[in-house]
């Protein structure tokens, strides 16, 4: 088995859920910004779905030649706990201004369409993951720096979810 598919079909679930989740919000309260410095219910949708894309085409770029890659070790995986919890915690980060670049409104029947796009790439690349990246750094957060394919699905996995509670939190300040 691909070394991204339990973290792949981990974030497919949630993913799932959160639109499903969605569904019966109207495109006004989708659109509303809880106030003048925060995000929209679309304008996450937007980020997750161009950071995914970026984090996919990093990883394609990086992996063409994996004799190039660095091996793998114990420092990944630190790096990704520091990083789980740093995600985790009441603190709030700012998103890289590459993925933090989203549109002030968008339809999220269009946004939803354009994630499934994405998503339908990540899932041709797991199925075809080749093993001899397995033990390699194959991507490079922008915070804590080089990540193996397990830590990568971990980090993005948890991005997705600090995204759905951010989602909690818009509707609560909604009362959507």
């Amino acid at each position: 088995m691909s070394a991204l598919k339990p973290g792949f079909e981990r974030m497919e679930a949630t993913k799932a859920s959160l639109l499903q989740s969605l569904a019966s919000l109207d495109p006004d309260r989708l659109n509303r910004k809880p106030d003048t410095a925060r995000w929209s219910i679309v304008q996450v949708v937007a980020h997750l779905t161009k950071s995914e894309r970026g984090t996919l085409q990093y990883i394609r770029k990086k992996t063409q030649d994996p004799d190039a890659l660095p091996r793998s070790g114990i420092i990944p995986w630190i790096r990704v706990l520091v990083l789980s919890a740093g995600i985790r915690s009441p603190l709030r980060f700012r998103a890289p201004a590459a993925i933090a670049d989203v549109p002030e409104t968008g339809d999220i029947v269009e946004l939803t369409a354009a994630w499934g796009d994405v998503r339908d790439d990540w899932r041709g690349y797991v199925e075809q993951f080749p093993e001899v990246l397995a033990d390699k750094l194959i991507f490079r957060h922008p915070f804590v720096g080089l990540l193996g394919p397990t830590q990568t699905m971990m980090f993005l996995n948890d991005h997705l979810e600090n995204h759905v509670r951010q989602i909690g939190r818009i509707r609560a300040s909604l009362g959507a």
